[in-house]
């Protein structure tokens, strides 16, 4: 059975339409407890994270899809999957100089959130920001105002995550 068309809504297609003049990404920044996220090296496991994430995608399947317009007459925007998906390209990790503070953290957040999201991709990225005192690890989420907003945005986001 074929999967229904998922067309954008008017207010998606406006914000999509509105980020090739001014960003329309939201964000949020969390600082994590990291004892089971760092090795005893300090190193980030970020391959463990990566496949707990990928085993919760199927949960938010925006996070796998890109928009795709069609030719003149045939409809509005729609969502698709995306043709390769490649979850090394969302889920990443930022190493901060050791011993790195408040202001470092908020500096690298900040370039984080300037970078525009590749619209060849979905709409999305997760950076794991490390160096930071007392096995902390931040986490900083980037995603497109037209995958979710506010609330939704973290229900999003947490629907990926584990509390462990």
């Amino acid at each position: 059975m074929p999967s229904p068309i998922d067309r954008l809504t008017a207010l998606d297609q406006l914000m999509l339409r509105a980020s090739t003049v001014w960003p329309q990404d939201i964000g949020a920044l969390a600082l994590l407890e990291g004892t089971n996220l760092l090795e005893p090296t300090g190193r980030f496991r970020i391959e463990a994270v990566r496949e707990a994430i990928g085993s919760r995608l199927q949960l938010v399947p925006r996070f796998r899809q890109v928009v795709y317009v069609p030719r003149r007459g045939l409809g509005g925007p729609l969502w698709v999957d995306a043709p390769s998906f490649d979850l090394s390209e969302h889920v990443r990790v930022l190493p901060l100089p050791a011993g790195s503070g408040e202001a470092d953290l908020l500096v690298a957040t900040e370039q984080l959130r300037g970078r525009r999201l590749d619209p060849s991709r979905p709409l999305w990225a997760l950076w794991f920001l490390t160096g930071l005192p007392d096995n902390q690890v931040a986490l900083f989420v980037k995603l497109h105002h037209s995958i979710a907003d506010g609330m939704a945005a973290m229900a999003t986001i947490s629907a990926l995550l584990d509390t462990a």
